[in-house]
C-alpha cells in the first residue's frame, strides 16, 4: 500500500515544488521528492499558461494528471522532471544535500517526506550562499516549506480518487544592485507560495479540479508588496464520445508602493468547450474564451485537435488567443533587478495564438517533438533600461512572435540518456525592430551516461545567442555557449557523492546588462538518504 501510496503522490509533490532552477540567479527551491541512485541534471521547464486540458493523449478520456499537465502548450516547453524518478527503484524519506565550491560556500537542503495511509506530509528546509566574484555580487538565500496531501480510499467507489491537498513553501534572498551606480544597494526579496484544492480525475463520467494559489512578492527594504489570490477551476462531464467542460480562472491582486495602500485589481476567464471524439483517430475541443480585467476585455473562439497518423505518430493543432494577467510580483520574480514599485499588471493579450505540433513517441525510451506557435500584440511586454541605475523597467510594443521548436529524448537506453530542447525566436516590433532580451536561438542539451561502476556523468549546455538591449537594436549582449560537467558516484544506497564543473569555459555570460554571472565554479559535495 505504501508503494502505491508513493506513486499517487509524486505527481502533486512535483507539482507543487517550486524547483524552478532559471537561467537568472533566483532562489531555488529544493525537490520534496527524494528518490533512486541518479541524480540527472535536467533543469525543470516553466509551466506555460493558462491550462487547459488536451486532446493530446488518451488522457484526454482517462486523465492521469492535473489538467495543466496535459496542455499542448507544454509540448513547446515540456515539465523537465528529474529524469531519476523513472528509472528509480529505491525511495527514501528524508535527504541531505550538502554542496560547496570556490564561489558557493555552502548550498545545502534537507527534505523529508512521510507516507501514511493515503496521504503524505512533506516539509523542507535550505539556504545557500554564493560568495563575491566581484565587488557586491554576493548573494545568500534561505527556504522553507511544508504540504500535505490526502486521497480518499480505493474500497469508497463514491468519491474514490478525490485529493485534497494544501502548503506552501517561502523564501527570502539578499543581494545588491552590483551594476548600478551605487553598487552596494541591497535588495531582501521574499517571496510565498501558497496553495489548497481538491481534484477529482478519476471519474468515468465527472472529473473536476479546484485550486486556490496565493503568491507573495515583496522587498522588505522599500515599499513594495504584490499579493496575487489566483484561483483556478475545471470540471468535464464525459459521455461516450463527447464532453462538456469549464475551465475559469479569477485573480485578485493586493498592490502597495509608494502611492497606492493595497491596492486591488482582478482579472477574470472562463472556456466553455465541447470535446469530440470522432473515429479512434480524432479527437478535438470546440469553445469559447472570456477575458476581462477593470474595463478591458478579450474574447475569442477557442479549437483544438490530435490526429493519430499511425501507432507512433501524432499531429497537434490548437487555435487559440487568449489574455494572461501578468502582475509586478511575476516579473520581479523572472528579473531580480526589475523596478518593481513602478509598475502594477499588464492585462497581455495574445491575438491569433497557434500552436501546431507534430510528435513522435516510441515507447519510453525516446521521443521527439517538433512545432510553431506564433501570436500577436499591441501590448507585447520585454525589460528595457530604467531611469533608476542599475533597473529595469516593463515596457510594451506592437509585436508579434513566431517560436519553431523541437525537443528530443532518449531516455534509459544502452547508449545513456540525452535531453535537448531547440528554439528559434522570431519577436519583432511592426517597425522590424526585434525586442530586448529575446535570444533568436536557444539551445539547452543534456547527456548523461551510468557507468557499471556506479558512475554517472553528465554534460550540460546552454547556449543563447545575442540579445538586444533596447529598442533601438542599437547595443547587445554577446550570445554565450555555458559548458558543465557533473560526475556523481553512489558509494552505497544511502550516501552518494557528486562533483561539478560550472561553466567550464569560463565565459562572460550575461542575462542582463551590466549583471555577469559567476565565472568557473567547482563544486564538491553530498547526498545522504535516510528514513
Amino acid at each position: 500500500m505504501k508503494k502505491l501510496l508513493i506513486l499517487i503522490s509524486l505527481p502533486l509533490i512535483l507539482l507543487y515544488s517550486q524547483d524552478d532552477r532559471q537561467k537568472n540567479p533566483n532562489v531555488e527551491l529544493p525537490d520534496f521528492v527524494i528518490t533512486g541512485k541518479d541524480v540527472i541534471s535536467i533543469k525543470r521547464a516553466k509551466k506555460i499558461e493558462p491550462d487547459f486540458v488536451s486532446t493530446i493523449t488518451e488522457s484526454f478520456i482517462k486523465p492521469q494528471h492535473k489538467p495543466e499537465e496535459l496542455g499542448l502548450r507544454q509540448l513547446s516547453n515540456p515539465v523537465k522532471e528529474e529524469l531519476n524518478l523513472l528509472d528509480s527503484t529505491g525511495y527514501s524519506k528524508g535527504s541531505l544535500s550538502v554542496n560547496a565550491g570556490i564561489y558557493t560556500l555552502p548550498d545545502a537542503k534537507l527534505n523529508y517526506n512521510y507516507p501514511f495511509e493515503n496521504g503524505m506530509i512533506r516539509a523542507n528546509v535550505g539556504g545557500d550562499y554564493q560568495r563575491a566574484y566581484i565587488n557586491n555580487s554576493g548573494r545568500y538565500s534561505v527556504f522553507g516549506g511544508a504540504g500535505l496531501s490526502y486521497t480518499t480510499g480505493l474500497e469508497d467507489e463514491s468519491v474514490s480518487g478525490t485529493t485534497f491537498f494544501l502548503g506552501g513553501d517561502y523564501t527570502t534572498s539578499n543581494y545588491k544592485l552590483f551594476a548600478s551606480d551605487n553598487p552596494a544597494i541591497e535588495r531582501n526579496k521574499n517571496v510565498g507560495n501558497y496553495y489548497l484544492g481538491i481534484q477529482n480525475l478519476s471519474g468515468k463520467t465527472f472529473i473536476f479540479d479546484l485550486k486556490l494559489n496565493d503568491y507573495f512578492t515583496a522587498l522588505s527594504n522599500q515599499k513594495f508588496t504584490d499579493n496575487l489570490l489566483d484561483s483556478k477551476g475545471f470540471a468535464l462531464l464525459r459521455f461516450s464520445d463527447f464532453g462538456i467542460g469549464l475551465k475559469t480562472n479569477y485573480q485578485k491582486q493586493f498592490y502597495t508602493n509608494d502611492s497606492l495602500d493595497n491596492a486591488g485589481f482582478d482579472f477574470f476567464s472562463a472556456r466553455p468547450y465541447i470535446s469530440l471524439e470522432i473515429l479512434s483517430t480524432l479527437k478535438a475541443e470546440v469553445g469559447y474564451t472570456f477575458s476581462n480585467s477593470g474595463n478591458q476585455k478579450f474574447n475569442n473562439l477557442y479549437a483544438s485537435f490530435s490526429l493519430k497518423l499511425s501507432r507512433n505518430l501524432v499531429l497537434l493543432g490548437e487555435f487559440s488567443p487568449y489574455a494572461e494577467f501578468i502582475t509586478s510580483g511575476k516579473f520581479l520574480r523572472k528579473n531580480d533587478y526589475f523596478n518593481a514599485a513602478n509598475f502594477d499588471n499588464l492585462f497581455f493579450r495574445k491575438s491569433n495564438y497557434y500552436n501546431i505540433v507534430l510528435k513522435y513517441e516510441y515507447g519510453k525510451y525516446y521521443q521527439v517533438d517538433a512545432g510553431l506557435k506564433h501570436y500577436k500584440s499591441g501590448d507585447l511586454p520585454y525589460f528595457s533600461g530604467s531611469d533608476l541605475s542599475g533597473q529595469f523597467d516593463v515596457a510594451t510594443a506592437d509585436a508579434e512572435e513566431y517560436n519553431a521548436y523541437v525537443n528530443l529524448l532518449y531516455h534509459a537506453g544502452p547508449y545513456g540518456l540525452l535531453y535537448g530542447s531547440f528554439d528559434y525566436f522570431r519577436v519583432k516590433d511592426k517597425s522590424g525592430r526585434k525586442l530586448p532580451y529575446y535570444p533568436a536561438f536557444k539551445a539547452n542539451i543534456t547527456y548523461g551516461y551510468r557507468f557499471d561502476i556506479g558512475l554517472l556523468a553528465e554534460i550540460l549546455v546552454d547556449y543563447n545567442s545575442g540579445r538586444y538591449t533596447n529598442i533601438q537594436n542599437t547595443k547587445r549582449l554577446n550570445s554565450f555557449f555555458n559548458l558543465g560537467l557533473k560526475f556523481t558516484y553512489t558509494v552505497k544506497n544511502s550516501l552518494i557523492v557528486k562533483f561539478e564543473f560550472q561553466n567550464l569555459l569560463n565565459r562572460d555570460i550575461f542575462y542582463w546588462n551590466g549583471y555577469k554571472e559567476k565565472p568557473i565554479d567547482v563544486l564538491a559535495g553530498f547526498n545522504y538518504l535516510f528514513d
